[in-house]
């Protein structure tokens, strides 16, 4: 049976640091190395942590030089076979979850990931964020969430440790190091793994921001392909801010347009916050949204108990459909959307959510 070596940095988490170390203290599977290492946190922390104790391996606080520092301390500390990082703030979804991801490595695999759940504030969940990812993937700035990604520490002896320039997306970094020297020995698991909590450090604009300028770096740097992503950010953000200009000061939603056309029934292609925005604009509008078309979502329902359906299932259910908005955010929306168009334009509307702000005008 092999060790597993959780570490979980901390700084002033007082909030929640107790749930997450109880959600490892309850694990069922037996050979767990719980590491904390704390940044000199001023608040409760630490005898929060201490009452904990008995349950954890190492302990090591003292200031450190950002996130992936701590990570770097974590690592080098671990005697476990595998390294997974858990946030003080998230936590594990259920008491067998570590066994279940466990069980799925053998000699062949050298990386075992799954999903997250996002969760607000109050725990409420929002969704399932995660897929199976390629490199391809990776190179548009797209990767697997580090709250369920399981990584032999082998990889981190031979690749090295994570690269502390990089405030916000050393993770992104190490992730595509890995999916390019670790091919055929990275193993997708459907599994909810952790609950990530929306709206810390890493849901800030500017850390955003700063993300995006980084990831774009990596990909040019490790793959030699431009990426524009903050770009990308800066004209969504543009269209977010003329979208709320019309619900707040028109009082009208951007689907308002589908009024010239016969749409009753309108699917939403995607399942993130845009989507979100989408369903509530619509339904501002007086139309109902059918279906969620979601090529990833293992779930059947969405979180407004609107049915999920794959791209590939549209033909079963097109005589309940009159028009899909793509509600993807960058440029693979385009994509999506022309594909769509291309197979299904001649007998539903078809639309990119950013073509609603064509100067008035569908485009």
């Amino acid at each position: 049976m092999e060790k597993i070596s959780i570490i979980m940095p901390t700084y002033n988490s007082e909030k929640y640091v107790g749930r997450a170390l109880k959600s490892v203290i309850e694990q069922t599977y037996p050979m767990i190395e719980l590491i904390i290492i704390d940044g000199d946190s001023k608040d409760r922390t630490m005898d929060i942590i201490n009452n904990h104790r008995e349950h954890i391996s190492i302990v090591v606080s003292e200031p450190d030089d950002g996130i992936y520092d701590a990570f770097n301390k974590g690592i080098l500390c671990a005697t476990g076979d595998i390294i997974y990082f858990l946030n003080s703030d998230d936590y594990l979804i259920h008491s067998i979850i570590i066994e279940e991801m466990m069980a799925c490595f053998d000699k062949q695999h050298s990386i075992v990931y799954g999903d997250i759940s996002l969760i607000y504030e109050n725990d409420q969940e929002s969704r399932t964020y995660g897929r199976e990812f390629s490199l391809d993937d990776l190179s548009k700035g797209y990767v697997p969430p580090h709250q369920a990604f399981f990584v032999r520490k082998q990889l981190f002896e031979i690749y090295g440790l994570f690269d502390k320039k990089y405030k916000i997306a050393g993770d992104f970094e190490r992730a595509i190091c890995f999916f390019k020297n670790e091919v055929g020995k990275i193993k997708y698991i459907n599994k909810n793994v952790a609950a990530f909590r929306v709206g810390g450090i890493s849901s800030n604009y500017v850390t955003r921001a700063v993300g995006l300028l980084e990831k774009e770096k990596i990909i040019k740097e490790s793959l030699h392909i431009d990426r524009p992503l903050a770009e990308v950010e800066i004209q969504n953000n543009a269209l977010y801010r003329q979208w709320l200009e019309m619900i707040l000061v028109e009082k009208v939603g951007i689907t308002r347009r589908l009024h010239q056309l016969t749409c009753k029934n309108v699917a939403v292609f995607g399942s993130l916050e845009t989507a979100d925005y989408l369903i509530q604009d619509l339904s501002l509008e007086g139309f109902v949204t059918g279906f969620i078309i979601d090529n990833f979502n293992s779930s059947p329902f969405y979180k407004f108990n609107i049915p999920i359906i794959k791209e590939a299932d549209i033909d079963q259910h097109l005589e309940h459909i009159d028009c899909v908005i793509v509600s993807i955010e960058s440029a693979i929306g385009y994509d999506i959307t022309a594909r769509l168009k291309a197979r299904y334009g001649h007998k539903i509307a078809i639309f990119w959510w950013k073509e609603f702000f064509n100067n008035g005008k569908i485009a």
